[in-house]
């Protein structure tokens, strides 16, 4: 990223602190799921999804006229990067029954724990439900970033409205 010639040192900056980031909670991830040893991020790969992301975001945002993007639209536009990208690969070919969809975990761990954290929700109390289907359709189904911000706008308003009901009892 720091060859990356079109960008002004802030936005490297920028692009530097995500990817660290996003290699952490990705590291979290592996490490909860057993499988630092047979699994690793390529750095480079990731590299390209986070500046795909990035400039994914600003043609939007100057397609739209846009100063900002909204919360549900960066999350959506940086997990439909990374599960595109793949940047998770396997190294132990004795674990690729374990880990074929490690790179939809980890999109779809990363992605549920920033939308708790968004709602202020204890990061235990997850949905099964709704996790298992967003791990399914990242995995099956055919998404975009504006499905994806969609689903997550559509998760917002309803934690919005549960707390809105609890609060009126």
């Amino acid at each position: 990223m720091d060859t990356y010639s079109g960008w002004t040192q802030e936005k490297k900056t920028n692009a530097r602190r995500q990817f660290i980031g996003i290699l952490k909670e990705m590291q979290i991830i592996i490490r909860a799921l057993g499988l630092e040893n047979d699994v690793e991020v390529n750095a480079y790969i990731l590299g390209k999804a986070i500046i795909d992301y990035i400039e994914d975001l600003d043609r939007f945002e100057e397609f739209e006229g846009i100063k900002s993007s909204n919360i549900a639209k960066t999350y959506a536009y940086l997990i439909y990067w990374i599960a595109r990208h793949k940047p998770i690969v396997i190294l132990n070919v004795e674990k690729s029954e374990e880990a074929i969809y490690i790179n939809e975990k980890v999109c779809t761990a990363i992605l549920i724990s920033n939308m708790q954290k968004e709602k202020n929700i204890a990061l235990n109390t997850n949905n099964e439900y709704f996790v298992n289907l967003l791990f399914y359709n990242l995995k099956y189904r055919v998404y975009t970033q504006k499905s994806l911000e969609l689903m997550i706008e559509g998760y917002f308003l309803g934690c919005d409205s549960s707390s809105q009901n609890a609060g009126g009892r």
